[in-house]
């Protein structure tokens, strides 16, 4: 396993691409340290801000320190297994195309952006733009799944063309805008315009009191059980997600350590919702499913 721990915190954001599994690990603690980072407008040393420690053979890399002015940590990365301690920057995990990222903190804006497949889990919150697409896209994340256990910023999933999303609070304005289709799923409040021009897919509402107001251009279709909705919670289960926003409605609940189960119950997947159609200001195939009370 390596080990990168910061010895020098950035005056200014710090651009370090190159710390992702498949860059450092086939490479010795002598030949990381001379990869290059920008600090600013100026090229630096990677082993000027961290202390390097281990091998690679494992595929593991371990960051810890300040790193909230560290972007792109992640990013573009296509195999192994990225751990973050503590709270990261902008661009986490943007457009990578596989193996893993988990962060114990917050992120930035642009976590995910345009990703292609893996796998992030973030413990915090998240800026905006969760899995957007970048200004000037046609689209955003193509694949994948962002976890987020916090709450995130506006426009989650601008431009999802497949792929899933999960937020455990709340979110901003916007969410699932210009959504081509993949899956949204919210467990706290959500802003305004919900899957505003929304061509196909899905946001799940699991909060009955999440404030959603649909735009005019959907229309109320019917109240219904899904069964891809139970498989979802289950998967969840599985990959111990704890959303904030449903661990805060259970409080007085035993434990996990109590009890041996999962904090999170699959129950939310086996309720009803009320399914909303649209947006017929698009092509009108897309869905908002809103938890009945």
């Amino acid at each position: 396993m390596l080990r990168l721990s910061m010895r020098r915190e950035p005056v200014v954001p710090l651009e370090a691409e190159c710390v992702r599994p498949d860059v450092l690990c086939p490479l010795s603690v002598a030949q990381i340290e001379t990869l290059t980072v920008w600090h600013g407008n100026r090229e630096e040393k990677l082993g000027e801000f961290f202390a390097v420690q281990g091998s690679g053979d494992s595929g593991e890399v371990h960051v810890e320190g300040v790193l909230s002015k560290v972007k792109w940590l992640g990013a573009q990365m296509s195999g192994g297994r990225l751990v973050i301690h503590g709270s990261a920057g902008m661009h986490v995990g943007a457009q990578m195309r596989g193996g893993s990222i988990e962060v114990y903190g917050d992120v930035g804006d642009w976590l995910g952006a345009e990703m292609r497949g893996g796998k992030i889990h973030v413990h915090g919150n998240a800026g905006h733009l969760v899995g957007s697409a970048y200004r000037g896209s046609r689209a955003g994340m193509r694949g994948g799944v962002i976890l987020v256990e916090g709450s995130a910023g506006f426009e989650v999933g601008h431009g999802l063309r497949r792929g899933l999303i999960v937020i455990g609070g709340d979110v901003g304005d916007f969410c699932g805008v210009n959504v081509i289709a993949g899956t949204i799923c919210v467990f706290g409040r959500v802003g305004w315009r919900v899957g505003a021009a929304m061509k196909r897919g899905s946001v799940v509402l699991v909060h009955s009191e999440s404030g959603f107001q649909p735009l005019p251009t959907y229309r109320k279709d019917s109240l219904v059980e899904l069964v891809w909705l139970r498989l979802l919670a289950r998967q969840l289960c599985q990959w111990g997600f704890v959303p904030r926003a449903l661990s805060s409605m259970t409080q007085g609940t035993p434990t996990e350590q109590e009890t041996g189960e999962p904090i999170l119950s699959a129950s939310w997947g086996e309720q009803r919702y009320w399914r909303y159609c649209g947006d017929f200001a698009e092509l009108g195939k897309g869905e908002i499913l809103v938890r009945a009370s």
